[in-house]
């Protein structure tokens, strides 16, 4: 079975309700931006590298939801969802992130606004993936048969 954090599925998020774990794997789909930024204020979601990712997904879908695409909105979705975990520097990063490719892009177009979003979203998620990736082929190296790990953390 291969696990996924976080996933999109169409225009949805689903993730996995990390409060359940260890006993039980319970994903949540969710469509609406409010109940990303609930889900990170109840540490649904874990790891500084997921709750950017999710943080980039919710501002796309806050636009899909909304049917707004201006300027105003974006700064309004990006300020609620840094005030919903304030310590989480990768949530930081990719609202960030997603509001400069928005802005660089410079379309007001809600398609092409929405394209643009869900591209930036995507690209961070695959950055991470990739270097989870990287850090698993490195790590195996150093890991032989019989050796314990000791983990620490969501991330």
């Amino acid at each position: 079975m291969k696990v996924k954090a976080l996933e999109r599925i169409g225009d949805s998020l689903r993730l996995i309700d990390q409060t359940k774990l260890p006993l039980e794997l319970r994903y949540r789909d969710l469509d609406d931006y409010q109940q990303i930024i609930e889900a990170i204020k109840r540490l649904e979601v874990r790891g500084a590298p997921a709750i950017g990712i999710a943080a980039a997904y919710a501002m796309a879908i806050a636009v899909r939801q909304s049917g707004r695409a201006d300027a105003d909105f974006i700064h309004q979705v990006a300020s609620e969802l840094k005030a919903s975990r304030p310590t989480a520097v990768n949530l930081f990063w990719a609202v960030d992130r997603v509001v400069k490719r928005f802005e660089t892009d410079g379309s007001k177009e809600l398609d092409s606004v929405l394209s643009c979003l869900w591209e930036e979203a995507e690209a961070i998620h695959e950055e991470d993936r990739l270097m989870c990736e990287q850090i698993g082929r490195h790590g195996s190296e150093l890991i032989h048969d019989g050796d314990s790990v000791l983990t620490h953390c969501n991330a």
